[in-house]
């Protein structure tokens, strides 16, 4: 039996859902003469409204929460469904396991109904308010249902659901998975595909500890993962992205990201892992002699340590300068091929030929004399013959 648990505001809205046709799915119950209708009945509760199909109860729980307007959410319900392979339970059977159930929730003494749906689920509607204006909180209402419905179970010889503490429920809580591949794991009794395989591609991380990304795409191979290195044009490595062989409807392959399938997946931390020193690179210290005193053999390791740290650092700084000398050299041979830079180069170039030219040209500002204007007053002067009739040089 599994319970799914959710709060509102209105119960007429939740009244209306469950005595109407349903959304997914088509609501139906069974009349008195065993005729299958479209809805919900009313089969028990502290109302006294067995037999309802039209959702009149509404209207008692909007008053008992009326008592305590500030409650924001003050309706509950909770949907009990059981196994397809379990048997069908009958009015009675489901009205007596609402009712533990709803003593074990705390919420017997509250205005609640049971509306059943076809033959393998009920909903239980309660207020949270009494008619005196007293609050069930109910703040850890999930935990104490997954109890009730072992319970339940239990008395009524059903199938036996996972709940969150079993093995498959506790994986995908450690992977962060949506609510909607919480559920389909719990009725298929199988993990999540992303569950799955970052577990494998862990464990290849694990054995290629020290291997570089050699080593790790090697166990991939291995392990029949399909991956994809993401490398930027000028290789530098930022990560990978991991898949099973899966297409969508597109005929296209499924990626996971690999901070989408664990944190500890992500490059900044599986390069770490992949750099560090391999069983087989650590320090080999001798065993501590007969007549050496404790002090030198601590000394000799301490010592031996610091060797291997050096090399191995060593080791990496040439690892980086070579990745460095990539980088130049694909500089260096992009400003040489890239047209886009050409073309940048070129509108620099025409940018300062425009602004000489300027310079050049540039008017003189108050008390300041061109050297063209210096050249002219510099020229000596001529003096012309003058004309006769204005008494100007011609």
């Amino acid at each position: 039996m599994i319970a799914k648990i959710t709060r509102g505001t209105r119960a007429g809205d939740i009244a209306a859902y469950l005595h109407g046709p349903g959304k997914t799915a088509m609501h139906t119950y069974r009349d008195r003469d065993g005729v299958e209708q479209v809805g919900g009945i009313v089969i028990g509760g502290t109302l006294a409204m067995r037999g309802d199909t039209t959702g009149r109860w509404a209207a008692e729980l909007r008053e008992a929460a009326a008592s305590r307007p500030e409650i924001t959410k003050p309706i509950w319900q909770v949907s009990l469904r059981c196994a397809p392979e379990d048997r069908s339970l009958t009015d009675a059977e489901w009205r007596d396991a609402a009712t533990a159930f709803m003593t074990r929730m705390g919420l017997e003494d509250r205005p609640w109904v049971v509306v059943r749906h076809a033959d393998d689920h009920v909903h239980l509607v309660a207020s949270r308010v009494t008619d005196t204006g007293q609050v069930w909180h109910g703040r850890q209402d999930y935990r104490q249902a997954q109890s009730a419905c072992a319970e339940l179970e239990e008395a009524y010889g059903l199938q036996t659901a996972p709940r969150e503490t079993t093995r498959v429920s506790r994986r995908a809580a450690d992977h962060q998975i949506t609510r909607g591949e919480r559920h389909q794991a719990l009725r298929t009794h199988v993990p999540p595909e992303r569950v799955e395989l970052a577990t494998v591609v862990q464990a290849c991380a694990a054995r290629a500890k020290g291997g570089g990304t050699q080593g790790f795409e090697a166990e991939l191979k291995k392990a029949g993962v399909e991956f994809e290195a993401n490398r930027a044009t000028t290789g530098r490595m930022s990560g990978y992205k991991f898949g099973t062989g899966r297409v969508d409807e597109a005929g296209q392959p499924v990626w996971f990201k690999a901070s989408q399938l664990d944190k500890t997946l992500a490059w900044s931390k599986l390069a770490q892992v992949l750099d560090a020193p391999s069983p087989s690179q650590r320090v080999q210290v001798p065993g501590k002699g007969l007549l050496e005193s404790k002090a030198k053999y601590q000394a000799r390791v301490a010592e031996a340590q610091a060797e291997a740290t050096w090399r191995r650092h060593q080791q990496i700084g040439q690892a980086q300068q070579a990745e460095l000398g990539e980088v130049a050299n694909w500089w260096a041979k992009r400003n040489e091929t890239d047209p886009r830079l050409i073309a940048y180069q070129q509108q620099l170039l025409e940018v300062s030929r425009i602004r000489q030219m300027m310079a050049r040209e540039r008017p003189a500002g108050p008390g300041r004399v061109t050297p063209v204007q210096q050249q002219k007053s510099l020229r000596p002067h001529v003096s012309r013959p003058l004309h006769r009739d204005t008494g100007m040089e011609r």
